[in-house]
């Protein structure tokens, strides 16, 4: 990579700072120390590099990345559980120094309409089960 659009990569993403304007009043500027930058061009991609080691643990479980979102994809027979697999997505952010969001991290159960299997919940407090969901607004 040529010497001068690295310099400019890395000062994209240093010494940055944001500040807050609600009602005509600003805050103070204060630095961002973590971050990817919402709507940059380079955001959702540097975003894409910083997660490219986030792999499935199941051979048949994966992963759906696109601007700062993640989806699991786990079958119904999987060698490895959902549970687990959200297990490890939470100690893979916290060793990247990330913060898993579960308030915003929901289940959906894909089945033919003529299933009316009952599957039970996740034994996870915090993640509720939709029957409707929207992907990147779809």
């Amino acid at each position: 990579m040529p010497a001068n659009i690295l310099s400019w990569i890395i000062s994209f993403f240093t010494e940055r700072s944001q500040c807050t304007k609600i009602n005509g009043i600003v805050s103070v500027f204060e630095c961002i120390k973590i971050s990817i930058v919402q709507g940059s061009v380079i955001g959702p991609n540097s975003f894409f590099l910083y997660v490219a080691d986030l792999k499935a643990l199941g051979r048949t479980n994966t992963f759906s990345k696109y601007a700062d979102d993640t989806t699991l994809l786990v079958p119904q027979h999987s060698d490895v559980q959902l549970a687990d697999e959200l297990e490890h997505v939470i100690k893979w952010s916290k060793a990247n120094k990330l913060k898993s969001n579960l308030g915003k991290t929901k289940e959906i159960v894909f089945r033919l309409s003529s299933v009316k299997r009952d599957i039970p919940p996740l034994e996870l407090d915090d993640i509720g089960r939709l029957e409707c969901v929207k992907l990147l607004g779809v």
